[in-house]
């Protein structure tokens, strides 16, 4: 919204003018009224806005701002309280859905999970098949730093004659130690949709949770 006044030429009269400059003066008084009416130049309290576009809003100081929110996000430096009976929805958040399904016979050679680093799955289904008599040994692979991954004991596995054995390989597998002190080695998968989930921390994978027993190798 623009204000429009009339322009007065130089050579005008000014006592001819006079009800120009009048007319000026009071479409600026009632622009500046219209203002005011939302925005109390002694409170400096905006109010009474029907709708208030902006790029970014602060509240607070510039060197100690409380709420600072632009187009891709808000920062809160202060408690936030929700009243009673009102809703708060959240969008939903960006699920992993990403996995892969590997298959491995008994053998008693260690096969190396390579596919952990080279692809981005955060989950991996894997086909043990233990009925030639052999455990499934599998060798962990480094990861990335905080990488999450889930082992999953496919529901086609068979467990018939052995286990599904995974340890360190070029990875370092980090396990919880017995109740009563004793050391592991390897997690231990010997039923179908038995899981584990580890997270690469400090050059080392630590088990997070699991389904399936943890054993010393032996």
């Amino acid at each position: 919204m623009s204000i429009t006044v009339k322009e007065l030429a130089v050579s005008d009269s000014l006592y001819q003018s006079r009800f120009d400059i009048n007319e000026n003066f009071a479409i600026c008084k009632d622009s500046i009224n219209d203002i005011q009416s939302h925005l109390d130049t002694e409170t400096q309290i905006l109010d009474g806005m029907a709708n208030v576009k902006s790029s970014a809003i602060q509240v607070g100081t510039d060197g100690d701002p409380s709420l600072v929110v632009s187009a891709t996000s808000a920062a809160f430096d202060a408690p936030v309280s929700f009243g009673q009976g009102h809703a708060v929805t959240f969008a939903s958040p960006a699920y992993d859905t990403s996995y892969s399904e590997i298959s491995y016979a008994g053998s008693s050679v260690q096969a190396n999970l390579d596919d952990l680093t080279t692809g981005p799955d955060s989950a991996y289904i894997i086909t043990a098949d233990t009925s030639n008599g052999s455990n499934v040994l599998l060798a962990i692979p480094d990861g990335a730093n905080g990488q999450c991954v889930t082992l999953i004991a496919s529901d086609s596995s068979d467990f018939s004659s052995g286990s599904m054995m995974v340890s360190s390989g070029t990875g370092q597998l980090i396990l919880p130690k017995g109740t009563g002190g004793e050391s592991y080695s390897m997690i231990e998968f010997k039923a179908q949709g038995q899981s584990a989930s580890l997270k690469f921390v400090n050059d080392a994978w630590y088990l997070l949770s699991s389904t399936a027993g943890l054993s010393d190798g032996s």
